[in-house]
């Protein structure tokens, strides 16, 4: 996955409300520091987990 700044692709405006924007950024920070913390999950235990609830 390639993240980059969304003004190269969309110009300034990146399509989110301010609202949208700030609960997205403040998701983002508390993974980043749950992850730090050790509290995440290996991608495939989230797979088989996802899998185990169909």
């Amino acid at each position: 996955m390639y993240l980059g700044p969304v003004e190269a692709e969309l110009g300034q405006d990146d399509g989110f409300a301010d609202e949208q924007r700030a609960a997205l950024t403040a998701e983002l920070d508390r993974g980043i520091a749950a992850a730090r913390n050790g509290e995440d999950v290996a991608a495939d235990e989230l797979d088989q987990d996802l899998l185990a609830q169909r």
